[in-house]
């Protein structure tokens, strides 16, 4: 039975958690879908670390308005920073293609790692980075040790928001919003300004 500050500890990550989620989630519901996501806590007894994961409610993808399909996955850990139960991002992974299911028709997949390359030794890939479903001749024609399958490369990138995900399917895929393109992108750069303020007065 856990002791009074290790239950206060859990509720505090339980509560911010499913703020976060819920943050993530008006990000969605308010620009291109109504499906919501949920957090769901779960607690490693291997690790003897707390983790919420936060996906859709209802199902594994969404097929947006135009038929573009979507998968979100973000989970979070207890932050190393703040001992009252802040939550700090363990993983993501955002996909988005076409066709009946993104096992196979995913296009582009957003993930970043850190807790991979932190504690796996064998990882030597970057911790934000990009896989791209696609086919290129020269580069199948390229001849070289180790040569994987383009889907497979780890193209590296920063560190992307879900703000920044959402952004890229209405302008670059052409993806409908529920309340007007212009109002969608302004949201979205509201939402990224109010993150970057609050990280500098933490900061």
């Amino acid at each position: 039975m856990p002791d009074s500050g290790t239950a206060r500890l859990h509720r505090a990550f339980g509560r911010n958690s499913r703020r976060f989620a819920e943050h993530l989630s008006s990000l969605l519901t308010r620009t291109i879908t109504d499906q919501p996501l949920r957090e769901r806590v779960l607690f490693d007894r291997e690790t003897q670390t707390l983790n919420a994961l936060i996906l859709f409610r209802d199902t594994r993808e969404v097929v947006l308005a135009n038929g573009c399909r979507i998968r979100l996955l973000h989970r979070v850990t207890l932050s190393s920073d703040d001992p009252a139960g802040a939550v700090s991002t363990a993983e993501y992974s955002y996909a988005y293609g076409f066709g009946d299911n993104l096992d196979e028709g995913w296009l582009v997949r957003y993930d970043y790692v850190p807790e991979e390359a932190e504690f796996n030794p064998e990882y030597k890939y970057p911790v934000g980075h990009v896989h791209f479903n696609g086919r290129s001749a020269a580069y199948e024609a390229f001849e070289a040790a180790g040569t994987k399958p383009l889907h497979r490369l780890h193209f590296p990138t920063r560190c992307i928001s879900l703000e920044d995900f959402i952004e890229h399917l209405v302008v670059e895929m052409g993806v409908p919003t529920r309340h007007g393109q212009e109002s969608a992108l302004e949201l979205l750069a509201d939402s990224r300004n109010k993150f970057a303020k609050e990280k500098r007065t933490r900061d």
